[in-house]
């Protein structure tokens, strides 16, 4: 069984999401409640799950995120599954009870922090339920730190950015998904407006493709070879993304696959 301190286990399972799965890479920057059971359909874990509802404000501010994980198969196509107060994992399969060491006819609750690291793991009762409760409410936000992340000016030309914005309003624009794994661990593009609210078109003109890749070539590559002893050996797509204010636009990590990278510039219409 996974202890304290220890990395929590990542995984993409079947769940109650738009797009059926859920990666848990996705929950990190904020504290995670875990509730493993054998059935949604058992009193103890209608019981565990109304004692949840005492959390729903801390999940609203974006502090906490809530997870039912459940071994009984029937309990996908009963439906019972609330999609705006926790995630519901089917785990029929029984793969992440096995990643996280515990039998699949135990109730527990597993705390990880916005690290994704196990704080604690506790029986499913009431009283560890109240002592985890008091944790969540009193444990301090999550500080935001500097990500590993290469930040470069001067990349891109004031005259080359207003360009390329021209393009972008000059083309049709899709709503941006989020990359993440299916079951098999194939990437798959889902929607998840609560995660990130993005409009995207792709580059298709090649002169603009074209100037794009040499500016990358000549002033990023060098510095992620300087920064990271990696040399990069291709770009997989070209797109221009807004993040409009009238449609609430707003940021979560897009990737969530391995050997991955992005290289992204920020284009404003005026010059500062």
């Amino acid at each position: 069984m996974i202890l304290p301190g220890d990395p929590a286990p990542l995984f993409t399972q079947r769940a109650n999401t738009d797009w059926h799965h859920y990666s848990f890479d996705m929950a990190a920057g904020r504290y995670s409640l875990l509730l493993f059971c054998p059935s949604l359909q058992i009193e103890a874990t209608q019981k565990a799950i109304n004692a949840l509802s005492s959390l729903y404000s801390l999940k609203a501010s974006g502090r906490l995120e809530l997870f039912i994980i459940s071994t009984n198969p029937l309990d996908e196509e009963k439906t019972l599954a609330n999609k705006k107060e926790y995630f519901t994992i089917f785990d029929s399969n029984k793969q992440v009870h096995t990643q996280y060491g515990i039998a699949p006819n135990m109730l527990t609750w597993v705390v990880v922090d916005p690290m994704l690291r196990v704080k604690c793991v506790l029986e499913a009762s009431e009283k560890y339920f109240n002592f985890i409760k008091n944790f969540l409410q009193n444990a301090k936000p999550f500080q935001e730190g500097p990500v590993p992340a290469l930040l470069l000016e001067g990349v891109l030309e004031h005259s080359f950015c207003t360009t390329l914005i021209e393009y972008y309003n000059s083309q049709p624009s899709h709503i941006s998904g989020v990359l993440t794994q299916n079951h098999e661990r194939k990437a798959v593009n889902a929607d998840n407006f609560s995660f990130k609210r993005r409009r995207d078109c792709a580059l298709n003109d090649p002169s603009l493709v074209r100037n794009l890749q040499a500016r990358i070539i000549r002033r990023v590559v060098p510095e992620i070879r300087k920064v990271f002893q990696c040399d990069v050996t291709g770009m997989d797509r070209m797109i221009l993304s807004c993040y409009n204010a009238e449609e609430r636009g707003c940021f979560g990590p897009i990737v969530t696959t391995p050997y991955q990278a992005l290289c992204t510039g920020f284009l404003r219409y005026h010059s500062i």
